[in-house]
């Protein structure tokens, strides 16, 4: 066991080395390319089992494509049957979904201005949030703690480094960000410096943080023990779901989806969510990195996504739908 297991970590160390290291991959070129979807069960060897928690599981796929920019999904938007993601190694990958048939399927580069060239470092998409009212969008770069405006219908990006983020973690910064109604953008920072603490910092911009004198208010957010938030989605009422991520090596990821009442945003305030779902064995797991949600007569849409790492077989892209019919 001990030898399987620093095999399959070394293995892992090299695959992540050669597909998402410093120097990235090569420029892009946008383009077109096809998706193969394999369907998935929620526990593996037995279809029959559709509830996780509070949810319930409608389906699900292990994506995958000979196109070798496909790959480190980090987040997602879902809007109809059309799903548009950010990739930790600046892409920007959309397709279709009809009754688990994938088409159009396109992979572009962040918008101009958003990162500077290819290079991984600097081009690390995390998150992203988007505006309903004015369509804008909103993109975070890890290591540099970055946040990247997007206009509606534009492909030219406005680049800010707030200086309430300034002091985040080069691989732990802006992971989770949401757009929230009452018209501000709630981000949390997926850890600390000192990973031993419960609480990891988190920020909220009342109408952005675009403004030269925008206003910052500093939070905190608890994710259960042994967790990270890893990305963030408001619901219909004002509450938050958020989705957390536990890794424990060599290659074994936990998630677990919590909800926070309508979060109290003011200065010094620690946000903390009660728990709806718990993905770990039995049930199926991976890297989840992605959630969007949709509202809808009969409950709540949810969508989770994973990133790969571009470490195929090792790690898997997959997309889960499920729904919470009593989300009150």
């Amino acid at each position: 066991m001990i030898r399987i297991s620093l095999f399959l970590w070394c293995a892992l160390a090299l695959v992540f080395t050669v597909s998402s290291g410093e120097k990235g991959l090569d420029p892009l070129r946008p383009h077109g390319f096809e998706i193969q979807a394999k369907p998935v069960s929620l526990m593996q060897g037995n279809t029959a089992v559709r509830t996780i928690g509070a949810l319930t599981y409608i389906e699900g796929w292990s994506l995958s494509s000979w196109d070798r920019n496909f790959g480190g999904l980090s987040a997602l938007a879902v809007d109809g049957a059309r799903f548009k993601l950010v990739s930790d190694v600046g892409e920007v990958i959309s397709f279709d979904m009809h009754g688990g048939h994938f088409s159009n399927a396109r992979v572009d580069s962040l918008p101009k201005g958003c990162g500077d060239g290819w290079v991984k470092k600097n081009q690390d998409s995390e998150s992203f949030a988007v505006d309903p009212k004015t369509g804008r969008s909103w993109i975070g770069l890890e290591v540099h703690n970055f946040l990247c405006l997007v206009p509606a219908g534009g492909d030219t990006a406005t680049e800010i480094a707030p200086h309430d983020m300034a002091d985040w973690p080069h691989t732990g910064g802006p992971e989770s960000m949401v757009w929230l109604k009452r018209g501000g953008l709630l981000v949390l920072a997926e850890r600390d410096d000192d990973d031993a603490k419960p609480v990891t910092p988190a920020v909220y911009f009342p109408g952005g943080p675009e403004r030269s004198n925008a206003i910052a208010i500093r939070l905190g957010y608890q994710a259960p023990a042994g967790y990270r938030a890893v990305d963030a989605r408001e619901l219909p009422d004002g509450r938050v779901l958020v989705l957390n991520r536990r890794y424990e090596p060599p290659i074994n990821f936990m998630a677990k989806l919590v909800v926070i009442d309508p979060p109290q945003l003011v200065t010094g305030a620690v946000l903390k969510g009660r728990e709806i779902a718990a993905f770990e064995a039995p049930f199926i797991s991976d890297n989840f990195e992605g959630l969007s949600v949709q509202p809808s007569a009969d409950g709540l849409h949810i969508w989770i996504v994973s990133d790969d790492n571009f470490s195929r077989p090792l790690q898997r892209t997959l997309l889960l739908h499920l729904i919470w019919m009593e989300p009150h």
